[in-house]
C-alpha cells in the first residue's frame, strides 16, 4: 500500500498560492513533476527490496480513480514493469463535487 505521491495543490498552496480557486475539478489535483519523479522512485525501490528479498515481482497495481493516485500508479507501474493499472473506485473518497463540498470549509483550498 502506497499513498499518492506530491500534488500539484498542496505544492501551490506551500509557496503561497491557491490552485483551488481556480481549479475546474478542486478536488482532483494532478502530481507535481517531483511528485512524478517520487512516484518512480518508490516502483523502483519496491522493486530493488523485492529481488534482494528473493521475493517474486509485484504483477498488479490498483488504485482509485482519483488523477493523483492514477498518476502515481502509472509511474510505479512502468519501474515495476506492469503494464496495466486497475481502477478501483471503491479506494478513493469520492470523485465529485458534491463530497469535497460536504466538509470544505467556505474558501477552503483542500
Amino acid at each position: 500500500v502506497a499513498r499518492h505521491a506530491e500534488r500539484l495543490d498542496y505544492s501551490i498552496r506551500h509557496a503561497g498560492g491557491n490552485w483551488v480557486a481556480d481549479a475546474k475539478e478542486p478536488y482532483n489535483s494532478p502530481l507535481t513533476e517531483r511528485g512524478v519523479a517520487q512516484a518512480a522512485a518508490t516502483g523502483a525501490a519496491v522493486t530493488a527490496h523485492l529481488k534482494r528479498l528473493e521475493l517474486p515481482p509485484v504483477d498488479r497495481l490498483l488504485c482509485s480513480p482519483l488523477l493523483r493516485t492514477v498518476q502515481t500508479a502509472t509511474a510505479a507501474a512502468r519501474e515495476l514493469g506492469i503494464s496495466k493499472i486497475g481502477i478501483e473506485p471503491r479506494a478513493g473518497e469520492c470523485l465529485c463535487e458534491g463530497f469535497y463540498s460536504s466538509w470544505a470549509v467556505p474558501g477552503a483550498d483542500s
